[in-house]
């Protein structure tokens, strides 16, 4: 077998590979929806992305016989580890062929990566954060994934847990359809809340950077409980709200204040 060499991106080919393998991994998947590249270029350019004001991400390129097989980054937050009191890393952005040498030499590349740098322990995947996509679709392969989930094919766990990684935490996903919401109890939820005072109102996109800022104390606080949170900084939440802004249509986006 031809040997497999890890590399690290530091230039404009290697780049360019990490970039474009999904697409050609996936090709022709019918389920699989690529991501855009622009945004994808944006995400990892450290001038202009917020989220390198604080974390550092090191990718790297599996490749056999000048072929890329695989792809994965090692990162560090210090934003997650100062909230949990933790010492973590993450691994993300992880694509790879089948090949239990690929999936192997890529995680332990991610990994000596980390330890090097202090960390005890690592998780993943993170893309690069949970405030982004994140873990590996283990189940409903034949459904299309909605924004900010992500999709990989089947062989993806079974490989990751042969390289000594084990799940942490079971992530599920909800589909409601409208006709399987019981209207008269959300009615009648809705008719006490209004005599608590409670009022719903649309996002008010004449006042688009005070509405973001109130989003931002909300989303911060609301998920400060869960599991693997990290706080999102003005920055970076301000970067996300003005990347939806073109698509956002303002009675979807709703507040209710009391």
């Amino acid at each position: 077998m031809d040997h497999l060499e890890i590399l690290p991106v530091e230039d404009e080919k290697t780049e360019r590979e990490f970039l474009w393998f999904p697409y050609r991994l996936y090709r022709n998947h019918p389920y699989w929806v690529p991501p855009l590249l622009t945004a994808q270029k944006e995400l990892f350019d450290i001038s202009r992305h917020p989220f390198h004001r604080h974390g550092t991400v090191q990718r790297f390129l599996a490749t056999r016989s000048a072929r890329t097989v695989g792809r994965i980054a090692a990162i560090l937050d210090p934003r997650y580890n100062e909230f949990h009191h933790e010492n973590a890393g993450f691994f993300g952005f992880l694509e790879m062929i089948e090949d239990a040498a690929v999936a192997s030499g890529l995680l332990e590349t991610a990994r000596e990566w980390l330890r090097q740098r202090g960390v005890n322990v690592m998780r993943g995947p993170v893309n690069p954060s949970t405030n982004y996509e994140c873990g590996l679709l283990v189940d409903g392969f034949d459904s299309s994934p909605r924004v900010m989930m992500t999709y990989n094919y089947p062989y993806y766990a079974r490989l990751v847990e042969q390289a000594g990684l084990r799940k942490a935490r079971d992530l599920l996903a909800y589909e409601v359809s409208a006709q399987s919401v019981r209207a008269g109890r959300v009615n009648a939820l809705l008719e006490r809340a209004k005599c608590d005072g409670m009022r719903i109102r649309m996002v008010r996109l004449s006042e688009f950077d005070q509405e973001v800022e109130l989003a931002w104390g909300l989303y911060n606080s609301a998920w400060a409980r869960n599991w693997g949170f990290v706080p999102m900084s003005r920055e970076e939440f301000f970067h996300h709200a003005r990347e939806m802004r073109p698509i956002l249509i303002p009675k979807l986006v709703l507040f209710a204040e009391i």
